[in-house]
């Protein structure tokens, strides 16, 4: 029991740290967007290893819904692609109680020549929030329901993490939610092909 509680300490101290040296990397201009091609059916596959487990052990429901049009492979930055879904699903998994469901969605909405908008949806049947506390979410160090938060861990800074990754990329994102209904995120991102 000691262990585990070290353990999951370490863990959140990690991500504690990791969290704040990405928010001043983003907010110095340090950061660095690399565009590289990476496999997109591959990378999808890897994100869905890493959540399927952790769902299957909260008794959450996780599916991957992947648009037919999609390309095998983008030109990108797949290191922070990654970083942003993996606090979006986390988040998901994480306010959603046993027996609801999350799913990611990935659908090519415009292309061209050279390059594809690609729009990602993350839906979950979590405990959702108000409409008022939606303007909020993305700034540092919010949490929508602090008590319930509390015991369930995190930093605050996963959303601001994921609305500064989704402005690097030059894209969009919003979210929808109420009470008791869960929450879902849409955002999209031009990559080339």
């Amino acid at each position: 029991d000691c262990l585990d509680k070290v353990e999951n300490s370490a863990r959140f101290l990690l991500a504690l740290i990791n969290d704040i040296l990405d928010m001043s990397k983003i907010e110095s201009g340090k950061a660095i967007l690399k565009k590289k091609a990476f496999d997109f059916a591959a990378f999808t596959r890897n994100l869905a290893a890493m959540f399927y487990g952790q769902a299957e052990k909260k008794q959450v429901r996780f599916q991957v819904l992947l648009g037919r049009s999609l390309a095998e492979a983008y030109v990108g930055d797949e290191l922070k692609l990654n970083q942003i879904l993996i606090n979006l699903l986390g988040n998901a998994i994480k306010f959603t109680e046993p027996g609801g469901s999350v799913l990611l969605s990935v659908q090519e909405d415009k292309r061209s020549n050279k390059a594809s908008e690609l729009v990602f949806t993350v839906t979950d049947t979590g405990i959702g929030m108000e409409e008022e506390q939606l303007d909020r979410i993305f700034e540092r160090f919010y949490r929508v329901d602090k008590g319930r938060s509390r015991k369930i861990g995190g930093t605050g800074l996963g959303l601001s993490i994921v609305k500064n990754g989704v402005n690097f990329h030059k894209g969009q994102i919003s979210a929808k939610s109420s009470p008791g209904k869960g929450v879902t995120f849409f955002f999209t991102l031009k990559k080339k092909l």
